[in-house]
């Protein structure tokens, strides 16, 4: 068999993974109806319009379904995934734009949260992804709690080979709190500022790095810090989190009457190195650190107050919202209907499927050589023009009679 033909099998495989990736974001996603009438959805794939919002200081997200509808052709930003976000298609901030999906939309969002996402910036370097400008190759983390995305090399440390989500050092400042579960979170090694990283991993625990189609691998971002959590910094004997009451202890803490059942008063007994809020920086967690958190009714209230409550919510992370895209279509993807497709057919009909297959392929890759050598860009017209003329070459080999296959056994 020539190294160029391909077999069926090998044809869905390929597909497959990019499949599977579309699905992980996009797979929980409506891509008919406008989300606005579902109000605030926990987690959903956005997007923003340049085109309809090009203004610096306007910030808009649409849903997925309103992305394909209402701004096909657009300049979109790919936002990957939000929490807590309605869709604002054809509100105020789109300049008389209708939502062709949802036309009756109130003026304004007032509880959407927007970062620098939305003009297509990330990270503390400001810069877009991909970056025409950046020569190095590196992964990108979002932050669970902001939902930035920063270059790994400007986290000050390379990201340890296990853990599942970041909280970047802004947010752990903001969520000062969480500096006494340090000992909980995921060691990692300290780099020089500004040293150069290559991709340390595939991710593929749900931390979300944005590439390709925008799921894995290379997410927009970027935060410089001077250091990061490690060495000596993580050399304290681990606190015993399911502590039911703490005694109580001269020292920092004296004269603090301990909450009974909170295991974040129990963590703060002897910890007094904690207590340097300037020290904390940037931290990387484990796949069950939501799980070890305090939830005693006095910790929801700090959460709330620090407005973070869903950081107990395991159902909030990214991982989870994949699986929940990946179940939805599992057993249904291209590669699943071409597999039970394919072995329904027998032997002949098998071989004339790949015949046309190769066939086809063949033809497209001399289409496309002519785009490349001339430096042209291939437009969607250009595709429609390539497929229409395969159709009318079967239509021709049909009326004459010349599509017949032999097929010999040997």
């Amino acid at each position: 068999m020539d190294e160029d033909t391909f077999s069926m099998v090998d044809v869905l495989e390929e597909d497959r993974e990019l499949e599977e990736e579309a699905n992980a974001v996009l797979g929980a996603s409506d891509d008919q109806n406008c989300t606005y009438p579902q109000g605030y959805i926990d987690r959903q794939a956005l997007y923003s319009c340049l085109t309809c919002c090009p203004e610096e200081e306007c910030l808009a997200g649409i849903c997925f379904a309103c992305s394909l509808h209402c701004h096909d052709g657009h300049n979109l930003v790919e936002l990957y995934t939000k929490r807590n976000f309605c869709c604002d298609c054809g509100n105020s901030k789109f300049n008389g734009f209708q939502c062709k999906l949802f036309a009756e939309k109130s003026s304004e969002n007032k509880s959407n949260k927007y970062n620098q996402n939305f003009r297509g910036k990330y990270c503390t370097c400001k810069r877009p992804y991909p970056d025409p400008d950046d020569e190095i190759e590196d992964e990108m983390i979002q932050c669970v709690v902001c939902e930035d995305w920063y270059h790994s090399r400007h986290l000050g440390a390379l990201p340890p080979a296990d853990y599942s989500e970041l909280i970047c050092d802004a947010c752990i400042h903001k969520l000062d709190f969480l500096r006494w579960y340090k000992s909980v979170s995921v060691s990692s090694h300290e780099i020089s500022p500004g040293k150069a990283l290559a991709k340390s991993r595939d991710n593929s625990n749900g931390t979300g790095h944005v590439g390709k189609s925008g799921i894995c691998e290379g997410a927009p971002s970027s935060k410089k810090h001077d250091g990061f959590l490690g060495g000596e910094s993580n050399k304290e004997e681990p606190i015993t989190l399911d502590q039911q009451e703490a005694p109580k202890k001269e020292g920092p803490n004296e004269g603090e009457q301990p909450v009974k059942n909170c295991k974040l008063h129990s963590l703060k007994i002897g910890n007094e190195a904690f207590d340097d809020k300037a020290s904390i920086q940037a931290l990387f967690w484990p796949s069950h650190w939501r799980k070890i958190l305090c939830k005693c009714a006095e910790c929801k209230d700090l959460y709330n107050l620090k407005g973070a409550p869903f950081i107990i919510n395991e159902e909030d992370t990214v991982s989870a919202y994949e699986e929940k895209g990946k179940k939805m279509h599992e057993s249904n993807t291209a590669y699943d209907k071409g597999m039970r497709a394919f072995s329904s057919m027998d032997r002949i009909n098998q071989v004339e499927v790949l015949t046309e297959y190769n066939d086809m392929k063949s033809q497209l890759h001399e289409f496309l050589g002519r785009f490349a050598g001339d430096g042209k860009v291939v437009t969607k017209e250009d595709i429609e023009e390539f497929f229409a003329g395969m159709k009318a070459k079967k239509r021709r080999r049909l009326d004459d009679g010349s599509t017949s296959f032999q097929y010999h056994c040997r």
